[in-house]
C-alpha cells in the first residue's frame, strides 16, 4: 500500500506518456464515431470488471503488467471518447488534467493513496458506472459525460502512480 504518496508533476507526465502511448495505439483503430463509441466503452466496461475481479474478487495478487494494461485501456477508451465531445486534442485534455490532479493532489495529501489499488479500483468501478448510467440520461442533474471522463481519466493516472510506487517498493525489497 502506498499511504501518503504525493503525485509529482514529473510522475504525472509519466502517467500520461504511457496512457498517450496506448492511445496512440488504438485511437488509429477506433474512429471515433457512434458504431465505435459503443465499442469503445464496452471496451472500458470490460477492462474495469476485469480490474475489479483481479484486485478486488481474487486472493491472487494481479500483475503489475495486468494492472498496467487494464488501467490504460480504460484511459485510452476514456480519451477517445472525451477528445469526440469536447472537440480537444488528447494533448489539450492531458494539460489541463495534469493541472487539476496537480491541485487535487495538493488539496487531498495524497488521500487517493490511502487505500492502495482497491480503493482506486473502487474508485474507477464508479465512475464507470456513471458514465454507464449517463448514456442512458441526457439530462443529468449533476456531473456531465465529460467531467466523468475526466475523472476516469485522472482516476487511472493515480493507479499508473500506484502501481509504479509499488512496483519500486517490490524492487527494493528483493534487495
Amino acid at each position: 500500500m502506498v499511504k501518503g504518496q504525493e503525485m509529482t508533476e514529473a510522475s504525472i507526465n509519466n502517467s500520461f506518456s504511457v496512457i498517450a502511448l496506448y492511445y496512440g495505439q488504438y485511437s488509429k483503430k477506433y474512429t471515433v464515431n457512434d458504431a465505435n463509441e459503443v465499442i469503445i466503452k464496452e471496451l472500458i466496461n470490460d477492462n474495469v470488471k476485469s480490474l475489479k475481479e483481479s484486485v478486488l474478487d481474487s486472493d491472487e495478487k494481479p500483475s503489475s503488467e495486468s494492472l498496467l494494461n487494464n488501467i490504460c485501456l480504460i484511459a485510452t477508451g476514456a480519451t477517445i471518447i472525451l477528445s469526440r465531445l469536447s472537440e480537444k486534442s488528447p494533448e489539450e485534455s492531458y494539460a489541463e488534467l495534469r493541472n487539476l490532479l496537480l491541485k487535487k493532489n495538493k488539496d487531498y495529501k495524497g488521500a487517493s493513496f490511502d487505500l492502495g489499488m482497491s480503493g482506486n479500483v473502487v474508485h474507477l468501478w464508479d465512475k464507470v458506472s456513471r458514465l454507464n448510467n449517463l448514456n442512458n440520461n441526457t439530462d443529468p442533474n449533476f456531473e456531465a459525460i465529460d467531467d466523468t471522463l475526466r475523472d476516469i481519466i485522472g482516476y487511472c493516472v493515480i493507479g499508473l502512480h500506484i502501481i509504479s510506487k509499488n512496483h519500486a517498493k517490490e524492487n527494493n525489497n528483493c534487495r
